[in-house]
């Protein structure tokens, strides 16, 4: 029984971190909609193209941290795992943005992280940065789903 709560407690902390994670995902889209053209410069400052594709990237990149961060905070395992999946893919784009612009030369004063909020420089600390980031979220994923699985195999014994 004092097993079984541990492993519940380990869950739930887990769930925090991810709900966390889930937030600061909200807090960055809203960030970057609220200072939608000054995001728009930050994105066009990396030098992926013409305005009409710089749009579509910031919408898009604000959509996915709308619903990776939504995903995040529901309470549902099946979707906390996928927004966990989700979260990591969208990480892997903003690593390879910055990786783009430090490998490319681009001095960037704001990685838009935040829009124009919160203002970054781009350099290698910001690049460490996101790699830890990366790396914890991916322990988390691994942690929710063996955390749900011996919580699902548990109540199935209990069942039983």
């Amino acid at each position: 029984m004092v097993n079984r709560k541990v492993k519940l407690n380990k869950l739930a902390d887990s769930l925090i971190w991810t709900r966390l994670l889930g937030g600061l995902f909200i807090v960055m889209a809203l960030a970057q909609i609220i200072t939608w053209e000054g995001f728009n410069n930050v994105l066009y400052s990396y030098r992926f193209g013409p305005e009409p594709i710089i749009w579509m990237v910031a919408a898009s990149l604000i959509s996915l941290e709308l619903l990776v961060g939504w995903r995040l905070q529901t309470t549902k395992i099946r979707l906390t795992r996928l927004g966990l999946q989700s979260a990591i893919g969208l990480e892997s784009v903003w690593l390879i943005m910055i990786i783009y612009a430090l490998v490319g030369g681009i001095r960037l004063s704001n990685s838009g992280f935040f829009g124009s909020f919160l203002a970054q420089p781009v350099t290698e600390w910001i690049l460490i940065e996101m790699v830890v980031i990366l790396i914890g979220t991916a322990f988390l994923l691994i942690n929710v789903s063996h955390q749900s699985r011996q919580h699902k195999s548990a109540s199935e014994v209990t069942e039983s």
